[in-house]
């Protein structure tokens, strides 16, 4: 007895809605990651600013600095995330790359000295008292006080007109230069940013 066989045409068929189906799933199953990417990172930034709120309640309201004040000097990474975890531990450890790092960057120094390009950023506006001229984000102090930010799923560090734009535009500009919009597309441009004004 002849056994059928499927023709060229079925086979055609199949391969196209194979096809179709990968084509329709993959997108999503990419999109998810980068969903997930974004929750986890919120929850790290969320994290940090609570913790940053438990040292201000130690500390008579002062928040971590950023600064060190007598020389108006930025410090590097390791000391800034030092008030988080000593003395006290508001903090059991700081994740020295963000998930958003791009996979090809490298470091340019010891592992604590690496500036933006792998941590999340963090900033107290109050570090600005010492510039000669006021700052973009000096009259900002009282109401967000600190920044937390992520250079979000487009994996770029936005500069900081874009960053001085958002707080001076009340995050109300548009189209935002700097705040991350997943209805933009899933990668689109902007941060993720967390404030003392939204930390709960």
């Amino acid at each position: 007895m002849r056994r059928g066989a499927f023709t060229l045409i079925e086979l055609l068929v199949v391969v196209a809605i194979v096809s179709i189906l990968a084509a329709i799933a993959v997108p999503n199953f990419l999109s998810a990651q980068v969903r997930a990417r974004v929750a986890a990172v919120q929850g790290d930034l969320r994290t940090m600013a609570h913790a940053a709120e438990a040292y201000a309640v130690d500390w008579a309201g002062e928040y971590p600095p950023y600064r060190d004040m007598s020389t108006c000097t930025e410090y590097p990474y390791h000391k800034r995330y030092s008030f988080f975890t000593t003395p006290v531990p508001y903090l059991t450890g700081v994740k020295w790359r963000e998930l958003f790092t791009p996979s090809e960057a490298e470091p340019s120094g010891p592992q604590w000295d690496i500036a933006d390009s792998f941590y999340l950023t963090w900033t107290n506006f109050w570090g600005y008292a010492c510039n000669p001229t006021p700052h973009a984000l000096w009259p900002y102090r009282h109401d967000h006080t600190f920044l937390l930010r992520s250079r979000g799923p487009d994996r770029t560090l936005e500069p900081d007109s874009s960053r001085n734009a958002h707080f001076i535009g009340e995050g109300a500009l548009s189209p935002d230069p700097f705040l991350y919009d997943p209805t933009n597309g899933i990668v689109s441009r902007g941060e993720l940013l967390r404030t003392r004004k939204e930390w709960n």
